[in-house]
């Protein structure tokens, strides 16, 4: 399944995602990791930035009225069906076909962060570094038991926990499934927990 970002679109609609080609280090853009809430045209989510976001569709609803491609949001039992696919605010029902190939529809995750409105925000670092802890703790491990079963330092597991170091999702997802055999699934409850 593809993202329509990538099928050919209207000039005047945003679709690009940032490139990081050329940059020694790459970068954390911002992109929802869990829906919240969702209405008709509202948008509720938390973002690997550590905050809470809402996305107000009002603007694009009437540009939806004009544009075949995204006529189907315009039902809220359509819009209600959001998904998180690819990093990004995404429909696959009913799928779109172009040229023969079926695509979702989706929108650029960096553009959602920058219309978005900041609902509530944590810090990320501190947010990571409880709930790592916390499942170490569960699990019965040392800072050296989960770095040896991950790959990394017990320095670097003792760094995520104090929150003094940068962490990508990707880590931590790789640290949760292989650390303890587990995946992360975050609800409102654990953000709100965890504030």
């Amino acid at each position: 399944m593809a993202s329509i970002k990538s099928a050919v679109l209207p000039s005047n609609l945003e679709w690009t995602k940032p490139s990081s080609k050329g940059l020694k280090k790459p970068i954390a853009w911002p992109k929802p990791i869990k829906i919240l809430k969702v209405s008709p045209f509202e948008i509720t989510a938390f973002w690997n930035t550590g905050e809470i976001r809402k996305n107000v569709f009002d603007v694009e609803k009437e540009q939806w009225q004009c544009n075949v491609l995204f006529a189907p949001l315009l039902n809220p039992v359509v819009f209600n069906n959001v998904k998180i696919i690819d990093e990004s605010f995404a429909w696959d029902f009913p799928m779109l076909e172009i040229e023969g190939k079926f695509y979702v529809r989706d929108f650029d995750p960096s553009k959602c962060y920058k219309e978005s409105i900041l609902i509530k925000a944590f810090e990320p670092e501190l947010l990571v570094a409880n709930f790592l802890k916390t499942a170490r703790l569960k699990a019965g491990l040392t800072q050296n038991e989960l770095g040896k079963r991950t790959g990394y330092s017990s320095k670097y597991i003792s760094k995520i926990e104090r929150g003094v170091t940068d962490i990508q999702i990707g880590t931590l997802l790789y640290i949760v499934e292989t650390g303890f055999g587990k995946s992360l699934k975050l609800s409102e409850e654990d953000i709100q927990t965890a504030a």
